[in-house]
């Protein structure tokens, strides 16, 4: 236990120290060796931001998660909440901030993604919150959903299968109502999805999450 409380007190004095002048430096060695980041960054704003788990249990998106799973994070972000500074809170989001700024003015490859399911990021719709996140890091929105489409494909080495929309492309595609290159947030208008082929229009994609939602409440009874 003493050693966990001094982990815990460096943990929270690092954000405090860093050395802000080599972000841009390891930025540039991160690129040079090719690295893929995901930067999480909807994760850390559960960590590190200003709400508790009480704040955040009003989610729409929880309801397709067993209770159980969501009263678990509830406590642990409390916990976390309450055992962490303000000061190194903040500290640590505006870093991050910075260092995801650095990496896509240097050139590193970005990839999308949350990490879910974990603490309040619920798949899917996890990444509707890690969107405009990425965007007030710096990035434009067309950077960030190449991130989620070229780069993934990049990074896998399937540039010729997937990545782009043309002929002979794998077909996994959105169909928003609004542009997300105006506003990242209209990614989540969603008219229908295509998925390997086959059309899925919004009152099936509706019926699918329902489903979702009433297993998801079974499993608390």
């Amino acid at each position: 236990p003493a050693l966990a409380m001094q982990g815990a007190a460096r943990g929270q004095a690092l954000p405090l120290h860093v050395d802000e002048q080599k972000i841009g430096w390891i930025a540039r060695r991160t690129r040079e060796a090719g690295v893929g980041n995901v930067p999480t960054m909807a994760l850390w704003e559960v960590l590190r931001g200003s709400h508790r788990g009480d704040d955040l249990a009003d989610r729409e998106e929880l309801r397709y998660m067993p209770r159980q799973v969501v009263n678990n994070w509830i406590q642990q972000v409390n916990t976390i909440h309450d055992n962490w500074s303000d000061e190194s809170a903040r500290a640590e989001r505006e870093v991050r901030m910075r260092i995801l700024k650095a990496l896509h003015d240097e050139g590193a490859l970005i990839l999308m993604g949350t990490d879910a399911p974990q603490l309040f990021s619920v798949p899917g719709f996890s990444l509707h919150r890690e969107l405009p996140l990425m965007v007030q890091a710096g990035m434009t929105p067309y950077e960030v959903l190449r991130s989620g489409t070229v780069n993934i494909a990049r990074f896998y080495g399937e540039e010729d299968r997937a990545g782009t929309v043309a002929a002979g492309r794998r077909a996994d595609l959105l169909l928003l109502d609004a542009n997300p290159l105006e506003d990242i947030s209209n990614i989540g208008r969603i008219s229908g999805v295509m998925v390997e082929g086959r059309w899925l229009d919004g009152e099936q994609i509706a019926a699918r999450l329902e489903a979702i939602a009433q297993r998801a409440a079974a499993q608390a009874n």
